[in-house]
């Protein structure tokens, strides 16, 4: 499991959230 592309996700995620936080 490459931990590059699980953190690429989770930030990925983590600022989707944020975004639809913002809105």
């Amino acid at each position: 499991m490459p931990v590059n592309s699980v953190l690429c996700h989770f930030s990925s995620d983590f600022s989707l959230g944020l975004i639809l936080q913002d809105i």
